[in-house]
Formats: C-alpha cells, structure tokens, sequence
C-alpha cells in the first residue's frame, strides 16, 4: 500500500557558470657565494597558466508531507594551458602543459520529518 500524501510541491532550479583565470608565475632561483649571488638558469623559470572553466547544474526538489526527495546533476568542464619558459642547454625552451577534462557528479538525498524535532536524512552529510 502507498502512502497518501496531503500535499506535494516541487522546486526545480539551475545555473551555468563560466570563469577565465589567468596565472603568471616567475621563479628566480638564486645561488649565494660569500662575495656574490648568481641567477640558476637551469632551475628559474616562468610559468603561465590559463583556463576556461564552464559548469552547469540543474536541482529537482519534491515535497510530499513529511517526505523530501531531492536530486541533482552538476556538469564541470575544464581546458587549460600551461606554458613553461625555461633555459635548457643554455638556450630558452617552453613546454606547452594542456590539461581537458569533464566531470558529472550527481546526487540524490531523500529525508523524512519524523516529528517537528527530529529530522533523518540520507545520504548523511560529514563536516
């Protein structure tokens, strides 16, 4: 037998995001002798990072009196570039670091209101 519900409202909600952060890092790598210091070619280097991070998630809620089902799908998508400028050889060099991935990462949750007090919830949450 089903349980009957006196009341059952819904939510529904979603977002898009896009961020472009940009990184630039310079590394001087110094060597100290006891009357000068000198710049380590071999280990300085400079590093710049760039990336496009897009995202979407969609949330559905559905109330049925002392019932709550919630669930969701979040979208993560990332492309980005590094460049590496170091001397090798005692020449420049760059190296082109390229990273792209996606991820889904879904969730579902169903709680129920026991008495106005006490509340279970699944999954549990962890701080």
């Amino acid at each position: 037998m089903l349980p009957h519900f006196e009341h059952i409202l819904c939510h529904c909600e979603a977002f898009l995001l896009s961020n472009y952060p940009q990184t630039l890092t310079q590394c001087e790598l110094r060597v100290f002798m006891k009357t000068q210091d000198s710049l380590d070619t071999r280990r300085s280097n400079v590093f710049e990072f760039k990336e496009k991070i897009r995202s979407g998630y969609i949330n559905y809620k559905k109330l049925a009196s002392k019932w709550t089902f919630q669930g969701g799908l979040r979208i993560e998508n990332t492309a980005s570039k590094g460049y590496l400028s170091f001397k090798a050889s005692n020449r420049d060099s760059v190296q082109s670091i390229p990273r792209v991935y996606t991820n889904l990462l879904p969730s579902l949750s169903v709680s129920v209101k026991s008495s106005e007090t006490i509340a279970f919830l699944w999954p549990t949450q962890s701080a």
